[in-house]
């Protein structure tokens, strides 16, 4: 058995994770009707936005990764904006890259091999402060098969978070969960994004199952 401690934004995304054998001391030493007390610590990675996030407690088979009940969420904390500046080499940045997006580039990002057409695919973006921010920045995705094209419009705060502390040269992990359509019949699915007046970068191309 182990436990899992979990930092989680309000759609359940996972943006820190520490992973331990349950309880410091052996349960030979327990006093019999006394509480345990067992202290960890989760370190929060200078790439995640601010915003109010949960700690997440979940207890699995430490054989087979699979849950042994709920996760149980046992407080909510606020993260604020980082202070630290850290070179992109010491973030667990998956692909490094370097588009620019009028105010912010786009260094790196994560998508799913495969979606479904009707199903939402998430999407990793990992994205630097060029300069300041402004908050309503637009975002605009297009998720499109070929022939059929969703579009869906952000701004740069909802995916980024409170852009006040962003500070140039930062580089901040977000997540957009963006749909496809129910009549997506290609082979392939691929999404681009444009932020304010930029012409329209891919971000990503996955393989359209069925």
């Amino acid at each position: 058995m182990k436990i899992s401690l979990r930092l989680a934004n309000s759609t359940g995304d996972i943006f820190a994770q520490s992973d331990f054998p349950p309880f410091a001391e052996p349960s030979t030493a327990w006093a019999v009707n006394q509480p345990v007390t067992d202290r960890r610590a989760l370190w929060i990675p200078a790439d995640t936005p601010p915003g109010l996030y949960d700690v997440r407690l979940v207890v699995y088979d430490g054989a087979n990764g699979q849950p042994l009940g709920d996760a149980v969420t046992i407080a909510a904390v606020p993260v604020w904006a980082a202070t630290l500046t850290p070179p992109v080499g010491a973030l667990d940045v998956p692909r490094n890259r370097d588009v620019p997006l009028g105010a912010v580039s786009l260094v790196g990002a994560i998508a799913p091999q495969t979606v479904a057409p009707g199903e939402f695919l998430w999407l990793w973006l990992y994205l630097r402060a060029d300069e300041s921010a402004p908050p309503d920045t637009p975002l605009l995705f297009t998720v499109t098969d070929g022939t059929r094209t969703e579009t869906i419009p952000l701004t740069l705060q909802s995916v980024a978070g409170d852009t006040g502390g962003w500070r140039t040269g930062q580089i901040r992990r977000t997540i957009v969960h963006l749909p496809t359509g129910a009549n997506f019949a290609g082979d392939t699915v691929t999404v681009r994004l444009s932020a304010g007046n930029t012409a329209p970068q891919t971000v990503a191309v996955m393989t359209l199952s069925r």
